[in-house]
């Protein structure tokens, strides 16, 4: 697995940095659907579709497109705890358990103290998002191979927010 990160697979590295437990609570406040009936497969663990969910935002993907993946890529299952065999959730659980946050008004509250956190560590800004991947990738890099480690990651980070922030106001 360690040639996976040094390939640039930051997921690793994200699953260090932020304490997904933090999240929790407001995970457990959604309330639970009721069974259809006896017996029938357990539910997924609700932190396990936030971080679906997480990976959905980074690499901009679709229910089914974000099912697929898991199943396709280690590293997707690697930040998911997933073994090669595991059960994967299909794309409509996904797809429930987002409209279940939606109904009890919990997914802004959710994605906002999970964005407040990436900013507060200089992880990467909210609203690049759908870039997360790269510069998560090149922070990796710097934090595996050089000395100056959160210096450089931090001077780094904040040039290309620099960057962009003066980009959008030429908009």
């Amino acid at each position: 697995m360690r040639e996976l990160d040094l390939l640039g697979d930051g997921l690793p590295l994200l699953n260090r940095l932020i304490p997904w437990e933090r999240f929790r609570p407001i995970l457990e406040s959604v309330p639970k659907a009721k069974p259809k009936g006896p017996g029938g497969r357990k539910p997924y663990d609700r932190m396990l579709l936030f971080k679906m969910m997480v990976l959905q935002q980074l690499h901009n993907l679709s229910d089914e497109q974000t099912e697929y993946q898991v199943r396709d890529r280690l590293s997707f299952q690697r930040f998911l705890g997933f073994g090669l065999e595991e059960a994967v959730p299909d794309h409509t659980t996904l797809w429930l358990f987002r409209e279940s946050l939606a109904q009890a008004k919990l997914t802004e509250r959710l994605f906002t103290a999970f964005h407040a956190f990436l900013l507060k560590q200089l992880i990467f800004p909210a609203w690049v998002m759908s870039d997360a991947c790269n510069l998560l990738k090149e922070v990796v890099k710097i934090l595996l191979f050089e000395q100056d480690r959160k210096h450089k990651a931090a001077k780094i980070i904040k040039g290309i927010v620099d960057g962009l922030l003066g980009n959008m106001g030429k908009l």
